[in-house]
């Protein structure tokens, strides 16, 4: 079977499964657009699903489905980008939180993924299974790879066992934002 919608065309191109379906959240992680923007298109295609029904495919069945086909055909260049294209605005990375080898080799050994997060004041999205499920560490405060550049590992390795000390209740809750926190900044 070959790639034929935009939605198999973007899970070809960030190498997921060919039918796999994929949040708001993931799609902007994935291809830097903001999530602001996507909402906005993913919301224009629902309206259209409805203002101009000739316009949907046969084998779409709710306008839930052609607002997120809209947002596929205009991250991946389709007619969508062109009537969107306002929409379509990168994430300023220079005011994102740049993640360290550390926490990625830590998201592998846990099945999740990590992106810089979009959300005021945060560090990082942490999605599994492509679906958001946590945002974690706060951009004012240094983490245990930060504190192992800038302060050197024994200072690093005091901190640590500090802030699990101070966190010791909410780290042990599988899936919480501490326990995603403490296990991929400490």
């Amino acid at each position: 079977m070959g790639v034929t919608t935009y939605k198999q065309k973007f899970n070809k191109k960030f190498g997921y499964p060919l039918n796999r379906s994929n949040s708001l959240e993931q799609i902007s992680a994935d291809t830097g657009y903001k999530l602001k923007g996507l909402k906005t298109i993913y919301k224009k295609g629902v309206g259209a699903y409805y203002s101009n029904p000739e316009s949907v495919r046969q084998n779409v069945k709710s306008a839930e489905q052609w607002g997120v086909a809209r947002v596929y055909s205009a991250v991946m260049g389709g007619k969508a980008k062109k009537i969107d294209q306002k929409h379509l605005v990168k994430i300023d990375k220079s005011k994102l939180y740049d993640i360290k080898r550390y926490t990625y080799n830590q998201a592998k050994k846990l099945n999740v993924k990590v992106y810089p997060s979009q959300t005021k004041g945060k560090k990082i999205d942490v999605f599994k299974n492509g679906q958001k499920v946590a945002v974690i560490g706060a951009l004012g405060y240094l983490d245990y790879p930060t504190f192992i550049l800038k302060k050197g590992k024994k200072i690093a390795d005091i901190r640590r066992k500090s802030y699990k000390k101070r966190h010791e209740k909410n780290r042990k809750v599988k899936g919480s934002n501490g326990y995603y926190a403490d296990n991929l900044l400490w």
